[in-house]
């Protein structure tokens, strides 16, 4: 799996743009992120083909997608 990095989350993956991941078996968007080692509080989306997924939405090892932090709030 392909994951591009975009600003204010490079500094989760040593400031790297982009990462591959190889995923045995497709799991859900939540599972990536405990892969990923994310912390629980942090504010993203993961996106594929221009739609962002839910935390229950499957990837797979041949998937290309992107990581985009957001900050809420005002």
């Amino acid at each position: 799996m392909r994951i591009k990095v975009f600003a204010g989350m490079k500094h989760f993956f040593g400031q790297k743009e982009e990462i591959d991941l190889s995923l045995e078996e497709p799991c859900s968007v939540g599972e990536l992120t405990e892969k990923l080692n994310l912390p629980e509080d942090l504010h993203f989306v993961v996106v594929r083909d221009g739609q962002s997924l839910g935390s229950d939405d499957l990837v797979s090892d041949n998937d290309q997608v992107s990581l985009v932090r957001f900050v809420s709030g005002g």
